[in-house]
């Protein structure tokens, strides 16, 4: 098995167009990958009824509906919620509903069509709004191999968690050691298991993207401990023991491996070399975190019997009020930790209940951050510290936290067709900052609660691409009333057609503008379907600019307007090949210069086969880049004026690279960074680059005249025009990352 390149990277994104996410890889230059392409999930036919028997009461349920890639309900689709030991589940009917319950604080719900990978969502009951899209969906192409020997191993586990941590696991069987997976837009972390084998763990970092996954599996370690009460130094048995692949500031993500104490306390459990943190708990004890180093022996971890911390949420007049109460460890942002330290991995929510109360229960005794949300107004957030809890100490923390009012929009849509839906958010003028969550509406009644005083603009956003806003005031939080009426309901649609044929050329945006400069029309787009064929809803009585691939068509749309789009016959297709092997996965981008025009931008995948095809281009120059900058010859220059055939790309990794060097607080970046990258041919590509002890990285000239945003969590630099030089780039803190 060959080995990758020196100077080749981890990861990368390319971001070719709005709305669609193109391909990124992480690869061995000499490997040969398969890469599926977007798979969006349609609607099923319609289920019986789900027999629900005696109907939960409405405040212990989570309902929604489970959608596929243009908001419309699936039935037939199963669901699952799972909140700790409780799993309901369900099957979705009548467009898409689905009702689960009872059901109390939070709970993880997913849904599937029975194969694949679930998508999941957060939740916290009562939930009346709960939307699971399915699809679209990336695919991830891997292999597993010996990290010691790289011959590939034949048997082993993917697991992959999505939102909320839920855990999916498929065995795979492939004397290659590959796989591949179908995964939801949500699932952000896989790990990979095999017998004997210390489990390995991958992230992927964007959303929509497609990944090519390398999967090396090392012998490791093994870690051996034994868990005792604290008080009276016996064992404990059945007592979880998960350990986290690496220690981070906030403790978190962990439950890589796991295991179980047996009936001395004892665990022994085959983890990755190095420091590790164990994540202990056992029912009626406090949950800890040890982190044991890589030269540690035996640990011993001793569980405490946690403090209760209670309360109520309650508004002024001290009825309850609905909201959310969490609870996090505070500690200094800096403060040093030793190894053995032992902390609470914090981060509890709860929801209030019916009379407004919450409760956490096995709190170890330190100092905590609580906070608490809800749609009935404000909260002040505070610190708090929990004493120790001795033996004979059956006391709680009881706190009374009040909610200050805020204000209400309230309304009526109208104007929405029979299966269509809207989207309402209010947001602050003139940031735009969204104040209050987002709320799905069909016609009819609306009310959006905790607004504060200001000025804001209710946005509406239709499942048909309408939108409509207005503008409203809140003064001594009074109830403020605004109406929407979506007005444009004409659709341009039709076939894209090449020498009378219709195609289906990836990435094709349409475009529609309208000719007179009139504000009070709407603008739309949509992207071209893979018969061929195109709509655009939400569009005025009125004459457009129609745009597809750089070629401009004037139509009048009045009601339903049919407008087939004739491109020329001129066309670019060849193959990439990468030192001397078909390189399949990644996009192309065409920038050409047709006329006094704009430029002309494209894109085309790049298919399984290595091959892609960009079809209607109009005659003139273009400069045609394969989207990773990393490759010597990634670009070439054309003029289209036919069907050009086998413009083929040779390329070699670069060797014109250029040393970054990154400092970060005075002191040389370790590990990878981040490299957001903006360039006229290349586009927009985003890296992580891996650093030396010295913090030098490396990039290559071709990108020079790129905007370059360098980052690494909350720290991030910003290189315009880069000259393709040698360059230090001093880190600067920006503040907490987002999300």
């Amino acid at each position: 098995m060959s080995k990758a390149h020196p100077l080749k990277l981890s990861s990368a994104v390319v971001v070719p167009a709005p709305q669609t996410g193109p391909v990124h890889s992480a690869r061995k230059p000499s490997r040969r990958w398969r890469l599926a392409g977007l798979l969006v999930l349609g609607a099923l036919g319609s289920a019986a009824d789900e027999p629900w028997g005696e109907a939960p009461p409405h405040d212990q349920t989570i309902s929604g509906r489970v959608v596929d890639a243009e908001g419309t309900g699936v039935d037939g689709i199963a669901v699952e919620a799972v909140a700790g030991s409780l799993t309901l589940s369900a099957t979705t009917a009548g467009g898409g509903r689905f009702v689960l319950g009872p059901v109390t604080g939070k709970a993880v719900v997913a849904a599937s069509l029975g194969t694949g990978v679930p998508s999941s969502r957060l939740a916290f009951a009562p939930r009346h709004d709960l939307e699971i899209q399915l699809g679209p969906v990336r695919s991830v192409d891997g292999e597993v191999y010996d990290q010691r020997t790289s011959e590939p191993i034949g048997a082993f586990q993917v697991t992959t968690y999505g939102t909320g941590g839920y855990a999916h696991t498929e065995d795979f069987a492939d004397a290659g050691g590959a796989f591949s997976l179908d995964l939801p837009e949500d699932v952000r972390k896989l790990e990979v298991r095999a017998p004997g084998y210390a489990p390995w763990l991958g992230r992927l970092d964007s959303d929509g993207q497609s990944s090519l996954i390398d999967a090396p599996l090392g012998r490791g370690r093994w870690l051996a401990g034994r868990v005792v009460d604290a008080d009276t130094g016996t064992p404990v048995v059945g007592a979880t023991v998960e350990v986290d692949g690496s220690i981070t500031q906030d403790l978190a993500p962990i439950g890589v491996v796991g295991g179980q104490t047996d009936s001395q306390g004892e665990f022994k459990l085959r983890v990755r070399c190095g420091n590790r943190s164990i994540r202990v708990q056992a029912a009626g004890y406090a949950t800890k975190l040890v982190v044991v180093p890589a030269d540690a022996g035996a640990a011993e971890v001793a569980l405490a019997r946690g403090s209760t911390v209670a309360g109520h949420l309650v508004l002024p007049d001290g009825s309850p009020a609905p909201g959310r109460v969490g609870l996090r460890a505070s500690r200094p942002r800096n403060s040093p930790r030793s190894f053995w330290e032992v902390v609470d991995r914090g981060g509890r929510k709860v929801a209030a209940g019916a009379d407004g109360s919450f409760r956490f229960d096995n709190v170890p005794a330190g100092s905590y951050f609580l906070w608490a949300r809800s749609t009935s107004g404000a909260v002040d957030d505070s610190v708090i510290d929990v004493a120790p809890k001795t033996e004979n100490d059956a006391s709680a923390l009881h706190l009374r936290l009040a909610v200050q009012p805020l204000a209400t929009v309230a309304g009526a849509v109208s104007g929405l067709g029979d299966a269509e839906m809207a989207s309402l958010r209010v947001v602050q003028r003139p940031d735009g900052e969204q104040v209050a969550d987002r709320l799905r509406v069909g016609n009819g009644p609306f009310r959006i609660a905790g607004i504060p005083n200001g000025r804001y603009t209710l946005v509406g956003s239709s499942t048909t691409a309408r939108s409509v806003d207005a503008d409203f005031e809140i003064d001594d939080l009074e109830t403020a009333h605004v109406d929407i009426a979506f007005r444009w309901s004409s659709r341009l649609r039709g076939q894209v057609l090449v020498g009378g044929a219709p195609i289906a050329p990836s990435h094709m945006e349409i475009v529609a503008t309208p000719l007179e400069l009139d504000d009070s029309k709407p603008s739309a787009t949509t992207w071209v379907l893979a018969d061929g064929s195109y709509a655009i809803a939400g569009l005025a009585d009125a004459s457009y600019l129609v745009e597809a691939r750089g070629n401009r068509f004037d139509v009048h749309v009045s009601g339903d307007t049919e407008f087939d789009l004739a491109l020329p016959l001129n066309a670019l297709a060849g193959t990439i090949w990468a030192e001397g092997e078909r390189l399949g996965g990644g996009a192309v981008r065409a920038v050409g210069r047709v006329g006094a025009e704009d430029p002309v931008v494209v894109y085309a995948r790049i298919g399984k086969d290595a091959e892609f095809r960009l079809d209607g281009l109009p005659a003139g120059e273009y400069a045609v880049a394969v989207m990773d900058p990393f490759w010597q010859g990634a670009v070439r220059h054309v003029t289209v004026n036919a069907a050009i055939q086998n413009f083929d790309f040779w390329l070699e990794p670069a060797d014109d690279l250029q040393p970054i060097r990154i400092l970060r607080s005075g002191e040389p970046a370790e590990g990878t960074v981040e490299v957001d990258m903006q360039h006229d041919v290349f586009g927009h590509v985003v890296r992580d680059i891996q650093l030396d002890k010295g913090g030098v990285g490396f990039l290559p000239n071709s990108l020079q005249g790129a905007d370059l945003r360098l980052s690494s969590g909350s720290y991030s630099a910003e290189i315009p025009h880069w000259n393709g030089a040698a360059a230090l780039v001093e880190l600067e803190d920006t503040g907490p990352p987002n999300g």
